[in-house]
């Protein structure tokens, strides 16, 4: 079997000889050099003998769309009678002599596509193996072809990762919830009540299932929008373009005439609206998916678009599959590299064991965290597809995150005040609730309650506690657990 089969099943794999091109009149565009890039380098133990690459062309935007029309006056590509236009090759050459090469005839456009192919791993001593790209204009009978570059990864250090701290974005919409229009497709913004621009929030959003639910959490009633209310934060759920094969079906995967590229960026373009709309924490993001949104999230956004938008991800009732030899799995390794990511994000599988997207989540979770990444599992014994309060799973698992942040950040001090008490400050958000608790041991406890305390309302941002110093102790442990 040639390891090239494992690619997706997508973009056809082809290794061919050109022997022979029609005859055409057609004039040749005026199409850039395209200029490629490696972004993902991984090995799978099934195939020791070969490596796997993923490239992409960076100026991929600015070759004409008209090139990847679809050409069924052209000769076929093996049984299909409508491949592109142009078809496209990545070759691997060492030595002047080509040792790997991945052929693509049924693409749509090289704009943010992502390309993996097989190179033949070298003998002992030789160079390393150098990569290009050629597009062939079938029907101007025109080839275009890139630089060579050196078949290795960028350092990490090059790689672009999402900024720290609040985005300050100004001009967003009232706290209620708005039906709106982001990236072309509907989209659903809910602003907590109590949202205050000038003080930051955290931004949530969520990838619904193929039955395009992006309006379920805009009721007051759900876990979720009582969640956004209490804490004051911004949510925002895109709906997924329609496919045009089935009507009123919405799949984030691209089938139905879509594309898991342009969905991507729809997300992201939706993100950097809410970045630049709402004053939100950029490194602090919070996500949940159901179904096909899970399985985008796990197969395609979070492997390749993880280091600029990093969040804490619930994918309830869906999994890819991640593992070796996926055809997202170099990019996840490439991912890996970047301390920030796993530093700001995590993956939680909240899904049935009879679930039939479950294998995915057994393959997923242990390759992402046998690769650095944070990764919880809650495997429901016994439970169906998505037969389970995803809402209520949504908002617990978000609340723990959250908590979890305001920890981080209470910059809790302690002092001997004027009167000689001890006197502890933290800093707060309005409303909630904290709880200062005590022990005599760090290590054994017990954690005793000394007092409950409600964060004042704004402008105040802090809070503090004073209580007489024990006596008779050499030594006291305070601590202070953040509530609802």
């Amino acid at each position: 079997m040639n390891p090239a089969s494992r690619l997706p099943s997508r973009l056809i794999f082809l290794l061919w000889i050109i022997a022979f091109l029609p005859f055409v009149t057609a004039k040749a565009q005026t199409v850039p050099v395209p200029v490629l890039e490696v972004v993902g380098m991984a090995e799978d133990p099934q195939w020791p003998d070969y490596v796997f690459f993923t490239v992409q062309v960076l100026n991929g935007g600015t070759i004409p769309s008209e090139l990847f029309a679809s050409a069924p006056d052209l000769p076929a590509c093996g049984a299909n009678a409508n491949s592109s236009r142009t078809w496209v090759t990545v070759y691997a050459v060492r030595n002047g002599s080509v040792v790997g090469s991945g052929g693509f005839c049924n693409l749509n456009s090289l704009d943010g596509v992502q390309l993996t192919m097989a190179v033949l791993l070298p003998p002992a001593g030789s160079p390393p193996a150098r990569l290009y790209i050629e597009l062939n204009d079938r029907r101007t009978a025109t080839l275009h072809r890139s630089a060579e570059i050196p078949a290795s990864l960028p350092p990490a250090s090059a790689i672009p990762v999402a900024p720290s701290g609040p985005t300050h974005g100004i001009g967003g919409l009232a706290p209620g919830v708005h039906e709106v229009t982001l990236s072309g497709q509907p989209a659903r913004i809910i602003v907590g009540t109590g949202y205050d621009p000038s003080r930051p929030t955290y931004l949530a959003y969520y990838l619904h299932g193929d039955e395009g639910g992006y309006t379920y959490f805009s009721s007051a009633g759900t876990a979720v929008r009582k969640l956004i209310d209490r804490y004051g934060m911004i949510f925002v759920a895109p709906r997924a373009p329609e496919s045009t094969a089935s009507p009123g079906v919405f799949p984030w995967d691209g089938r139905g005439g879509g594309s898991q590229t342009g969905n991507a960026t729809q997300v992201m373009e939706v993100l950097d609206h809410m970045f630049s709309r709402y004053n939100v924490y950029r490194d602090k993001v919070l996500g949940a998916g159901a179904s096909g949104g899970s399985w985008f999230h796990d197969a395609v956004f979070f492997p390749r678009h993880a280091a600029m938008y990093p969040s804490y991800f619930n994918l309830c009732c869906g999994a890819a599959g991640q593992k070796p030899g996926y055809f997202t799995y170099s990019q996840a390794v490439n991912l890996s590299r970047i301390p920030s990511v796993s530093a700001r994000s995590e993956l939680k599988y909240t899904i049935g064991t009879a679930d039939f997207l479950f294998p995915g989540a057994e393959a997923s979770a242990p390759t992402y965290d046998g690769l650095g990444f944070a990764v919880e599992t809650e495997f429901l014994t016994g439970v169906a597809h998505c037969a389970f309060n995803v809402d209520a799973e949504i908002a617990e698992y978000w609340e723990l995150v959250l908590r979890a942040f305001e920890a981080r950040e209470l910059a809790l001090t302690a002092e001997t005040a004027p009167s000689g008490e001890l006197l502890l400050t933290w800093d707060t958000v309005p409303g909630r609730s904290y709880t200062v608790q005590a022990a005599d041991s760090l290590s054994d406890g017990p954690w005793l309650r000394k007092a409950t305390v409600i964060g004042p309302a704004a402008p105040a941002t802090f809070v503090s506690w004073s209580e007489p110093r024990p006596a008779g102790k050499k030594s006291s442990f305070y601590r202070v657990e953040v509530g609802p």
